[in-house]
């Protein structure tokens, strides 16, 4: 296994045809060209930056802050065409239309938003009205599928409550429209993750220590027992392989999370296992862990943290 640490961490973004990287500082987007493995731009933006996507030409760059302000870019020229405060609201990643002429912006409120930046205007596709927050229903997260080109909106029932149900529209900007395909007693943990991929689904039951296998509704399928004795904490953190190859776990620091002075000396452990056999291919030792994404049917993987990011080739 070879491995290339390079700049930028938090979370990495990589386009659709597998060529481009996008990783981020605090203020700095940076740019990677994967089929060299090198840097090819870089652009000082926001401060706490979130999320960043580029356009299907290549030619635009999109930068999120964890406001919520939304700042687009001329990759070229670094030239700034918009900035929008949008709705103030931290949200999730957002993606270019099919043509490049806006960007679909979602939020922890639950709103699916279009911002046209050629105009610096954006709109609300879907969810509460300008300036509302907590708005029951109350959406508890919003995430987009890649493979599907949909949005899910997972919404719990009340405040507090864990139970819910499962939203689904086309991320389609002339076409959205959201509608349950799936109610739930316990929704996903989103927080140790859900793994969107090419034709399952996935999520953790944390009490049992399975991962439970779902179709692209989030009925379930089946569960795959966990590994144990790995670490000294519980899994923090999963993702499955968009392949459906590989899982990574992490573990965290290896100390007693109340003994704040020995996270100074403490290792940190992450693990990718095989999915089916949960054979242990590899360890992994990068503290502050933030990302992991396997491309390039499953041989490649970008392991982020929160100073950097490791290249690696299985």
């Amino acid at each position: 296994m070879k491995v290339k640490k390079i700049k930028g961490g938090y979370t990495p973004y990589i386009t659709n045809d597998e060529k481009t990287l996008l990783t981020h500082g605090i203020n700095i987007a940076y740019v990677y060209n994967l089929e060299e493995g090198k840097l090819s731009n870089n652009i000082r933006s926001l401060k706490d930056i979130s999320r960043t996507a580029i356009s299907n030409s290549k030619q635009l760059l999109a930068v999120k802050n964890t406001s919520g302000t939304l700042v687009v870019y001329n990759i070229e020229s670094g030239e700034k065409l918009c900035q929008s405060y949008m709705e103030c609201r931290e949200g999730e990643q957002m993606i270019f239309v099919a043509d490049d002429s806006a960007v679909l912006d979602f939020d922890r409120d639950g709103r699916t938003m279009l911002l046209d930046y050629s105009t610096g205007k954006h709109s609300i596709l879907d969810g509460p009205a300008h300036g509302i927050k907590n708005q029951l229903p109350r959406t508890a997260y919003i995430r987009y599928d890649s493979h599907t080109n949909q949005i899910y909106k997972f919404i719990a029932d009340n405040y507090g409550d864990s139970s819910g149900k499962i939203m689904v529209s086309p991320a389609d900007a002339d076409n959205i429209s959201f509608e349950t395909v799936n109610e739930m007693e316990l929704l996903p943990d989103h927080l140790k993750g859900i793994s969107l991929c090419k034709t399952h689904n996935y999520h953790i039951d944390t009490i049992k220590n399975q991962l439970i296998v779902t179709d692209k509704n989030f009925s379930e399928i089946s569960r795959i027992e966990l590994p144990t004795g790995i670490g000294i904490n519980n899994t923090n953190t999963f993702r499955v392989s968009a392949g459906e190859k590989y899982i990574f776990l992490d573990f965290g620091f290896q100390c007693d999370y109340r003994d704040f002075a020995a996270y100074k000396t403490a290792k940190s452990l992450s693990c990718l296992f095989t999915l089916g056999t949960m054979e242990k291919i590899a360890e992994f030792d990068y503290p502050y862990f933030s990302d992991f994404v396997m491309f390039d049917d499953d041989q490649r993987f970008v392991l982020s943290t929160w100073k950097e990011s490791y290249l690696g080739t299985m």
